[in-house]
């Protein structure tokens, strides 16, 4: 007789918090497919959503891109 398997609930994701919360808005961008699927196998690997990374690279990004905001009222 074969043996059942028991299944164990799989562990909670970081996720972002909901949209309610978080003034949150939906955007949608296109990817390199081997792109896409680098930061894929990343957030499976941390066990973080999609988003969550996508969310986390863009800070990390804008911090060391910092443009200051007389920069920017110069460039209007």
């Amino acid at each position: 007789m074969p043996r059942v398997k028991t299944l164990a609930p799989s562990p909670r994701r970081r996720r972002l918090a909901s949209r309610a919360d978080a003034d949150a808005v939906i955007t949608s961008f296109p990817l390199p497919r081997a792109l896409h699927n680098h930061a894929r196998h990343v957030a499976l690997s941390l066990n973080w959503s999609f988003a969550e990374l996508a969310r986390a690279a863009l800070v990390e990004w804008l911090a060391r891109h910092r443009v200051s905001e007389r920069t920017r009222r110069a460039e209007r």
